[in-house]
């Protein structure tokens, strides 16, 4: 994913790869980056980053979910979690 941020248009937009394009659907990173306008709009960029970082992670999240559940996978046990 390439993420661009044009703080003078106030602007964030986001390229998917080919290899996460068949399951991240337009729709929903556009909603991802419909989350960060509002720190865009304050122009706290750092913020409007980690914001869509943020829900994109639970996007991608939920998409793992679903995959393993369709395709009978049992998911990973973490065995030393982190956090960021």
């Amino acid at each position: 994913i390439l993420l661009g941020l044009d703080p003078q248009q106030g602007r964030i937009a986001l390229i998917v790869g080919y290899g996460l394009d068949p399951f991240l659907p337009r729709k929903a990173h556009d909603h991802t980056l419909e989350i960060a306008q509002p720190s865009l709009g304050a122009a706290d960029y750092p913020q409007a980053l980690l914001t869509y970082i943020d829900a994109l992670d639970q996007l991608m999240e939920g998409i793992c979910d679903c995959l393993e559940e369709a395709l009978g996978i049992e998911p990973p046990t973490p065995t030393n979690p982190q956090e960021y």
